[in-house]
């Protein structure tokens, strides 16, 4: 279970983000989709890219959050034990909470703890966080300029002042979590390989002639 806590460790973000919809929420989008996005709409390599995934309903909106973290950490998820145990979770409840999200996402190895920060501690957070913003968790991937750049589920990416996810208190909670030491196994696989083939492509390649050679 996630308890409160009163102090979070103060790192900088260095991620961009997507400003294009500004003062306009987009129409829900359904069905969860990936995409990437930057602040400035550059493919610049340097930037860092996050992952957007949209989910409609409680579910969509758990699943969204979760398959968003592991992506950003680069951790396995595997869809089907998550959403199976959302369901179940979530069977006759209208909406989620964030700690129904810190449960669940012991089953991807997250450790975490949920946090009840003031302004002043908000804005230092570590990110990505989850937070409740216009209504649903929503994953934050920077405070900067008393602006929040984030993703909610039903929305997409937005970019949304920072007294919408403060509301009419003086903090907010948000669930902080990070990959424990057995989320970062993961499968050897193409993404994987394709970097180092391609960095020692040349080694590679005459190996694979002087093999042929000595075959023939």
């Amino acid at each position: 279970d996630f308890s409160p806590a009163s102090e979070v460790n103060d790192v900088s973000a260095e991620a961009s983000h997507d400003d294009r919809y500004r003062d306009l929420l987009p129409a829900p989008q359904g069905e969860q989709q990936l995409t990437q996005f930057s602040s400035d709409g550059s493919s610049s390599s340097r930037r860092k890219k996050f992952v957007q995934v949209t989910g409609e309903g409680p579910v969509g909106q758990t699943m969204a959050c979760l398959e968003m973290l592991a992506r950003h950490h680069n951790v396995p998820f595997r869809r089907d034990v998550i959403e199976r145990a959302a369901k179940e979770c979530l069977r006759d409840k209208r909406a989620t909470s964030l700690e129904l999200i810190g449960n669940l996402s012991t089953l991807m190895n997250f450790t975490g703890t949920m946090a009840d920060l003031p302004e002043a501690q908000v804005i230092r957070a570590s990110f990505p966080c989850i937070a409740v913003l216009c209504g649903q968790p929503s994953l934050i991937h920077e405070i900067r300029g008393g602006e929040v750049f984030a993703v909610i589920p039903e929305y997409g990416s937005v970019r949304l002042p920072l007294s919408e996810l403060l509301g009419e208190e003086d903090g907010v909670r948000v669930l902080l979590l990070n990959p424990g030491r057995d989320a970062q196994r993961r499968k050897l696989g193409l993404s994987w390989f394709y970097p180092q083939i391609r960095k020692y492509r040349r080694s590679l390649i005459e190996v694979l002639i002087a093999s042929l050679v000595l075959q023939l």
